[in-house]
């Protein structure tokens, strides 16, 4: 089970807890976001929602990118941001752009 967020008012900068690990000039440009229920597959989760996916679709995004662990992943094998962004630009087409306070990277399709 996940949260939605949308960006409909002025409380989506404060009353929503994803959005304080985002630089504060991006704010007005994110107009949603989805926390994903943290259960050692969140980061294949998160990836399927973003790429309009179901969250429950988790299980392609994994065998697409290659990964053979199944079930619940110690954190040692999460599939972490940044360090996977490159995998998901290159199999999905697409622009990944990680937003952080400590540092925000983009990645194209190589």
């Amino acid at each position: 089970m996940y949260k939605s967020y949308f960006n409909q008012d002025q409380s989506f900068y404060t009353s929503n807890p994803p959005m304080n690990e985002i630089p504060h000039q991006f704010h007005p440009y994110v107009w949603n976001i989805t926390d994903v229920e943290g259960d050692g597959n969140c980061g294949f989760q998160s990836t399927t929602v973003a790429l309009g996916f179901s969250e429950h679709d988790w299980l392609q995004i994994s065998h697409s990118l290659n990964y053979s662990g199944l079930g619940f992943a110690v954190l040692e094998y999460w599939l972490v941001m940044p360090n996977t962004a490159i995998l998901i630009a290159n199999r999905y087409g697409v622009i990944v752009v990680y937003l952080s306070k400590q540092g925000s990277l983009t990645w194209f399709l190589h």
